[in-house]
């Protein structure tokens, strides 16, 4: 599994590390995620099909020469860190919707890194007294995605590059939801035509993976809509029966909560492997301590 990190100590030169990262021509660069649009940039920069993650994006920040240009040629989920050796500067870019996250930490030295934020905190030693925002909107479900858990850790927004240099740390959106935009089709069919299209799409970019793909599959239309297409495609490309698995939480405590009879509909029609996971067995919020370590 990779995932981005790093640090910088400032002085006459500076001095960079960073993890699992590619140099490229004076550039370093880290990645963890997901590029959709591949194919394109692999065909606009004139790269190897089996160029890496790393190369394409080290290709494109050449082509654009800047932070925001850079972010938005990718599509997908993604956090990046690039350093420029020839400027001295340093770039944390975040996908439009925040999938991944990216911390930072800044000292009076340098500057640390990483989309782990247990390993940032390990890394640094920083204070890990909490930050009143993110704790308000954790606990009314509506998470700020500016805000770290802790008040000493920055976060790259969504939707954002950070530009980091020995002098200052410069904030930059690269894009914004449009609420006046509209899209108009001539008919009922066509919008229903375009909404199947960007769906099939949507599922066929998180289907790449080197093993199985799990599909959480619950009784409701939203998951089964999903395995039913992720199921044809992998059909299509006459992938192993395992290739793709689906996995469903079950409840045994509360009765309304048993969607089991639904599932098990739902599992026949795919016929793949299934999986079940009792909320006694995996409860849904022990993962919390683990992702925000406060200590």
């Amino acid at each position: 599994m990779s995932f981005v990190h790093g640090f910088i100590r400032y002085g006459v030169t500076p001095s960079v590390t960073m993890l699992q990262c590619v140099t490229d021509q004076g550039l370093q660069v880290s990645f963890e995620g997901r590029i959709d649009n591949r194919k394109d940039l692999i065909g606009e920069l004139s790269l190897s099909p089996l160029a890496s993650n790393e190369t394409i994006i080290a290709a494109a920040y050449r082509r654009t020469g800047a932070g925001s240009l850079l972010m938005r040629m990718l599509i997908g989920d993604f956090a990046v860190a690039v350093w420029d050796s020839s400027r001295n500067r340093l770039l944390l870019g975040r996908d439009c919707f925040g999938v991944f996250p990216l911390y930072f930490h800044r000292t009076p030295s340098g500057l640390a890194w990483s989309s782990d934020l247990g390993a940032l905190i390990s890394t640094t030693g920083c204070s890990l007294e909490p930050d009143s925002h993110f704790v308000a909107g954790f606990l009314s479900f509506a998470s700020r995605g500016d805000v770290s858990p802790f008040k000493a850790v920055s976060i790259v927004p969504p939707a954002s590059v950070v530009h980091c240099d020995s002098e200052c740390v410069r904030v930059q959106t690269y894009w914004r939801l449009d609420p006046e935009y509209e899209l108009r089709m001539k008919s009922d069919a066509d919008y229903e035509a375009q909404f199947a299209v960007l769906f099939h799409d949507a599922v066929r970019d998180r289907l790449h993976s080197d093993g199985p793909v799990f599909c959480e599959l619950s009784g409701g239309l939203d998951s089964s809509s999903i395995a039913g297409v992720a199921d044809e495609i992998c059909r299509q490309k006459f992938l192993a029966e395992d290739a793709m698995q689906t996995i469903s939480h079950i409840y045994d405590e509360v009765a309304t909560f048993d969607d089991r009879p639904d599932i098990e509909i739902r599992e026949n029609c795919l016929g793949r492997r299934s999986h079940h996971v009792e909320e006694k067995d995996a409860p849904l919020l022990v993962s919390v301590a683990d992702k925000y370590p406060f200590g």
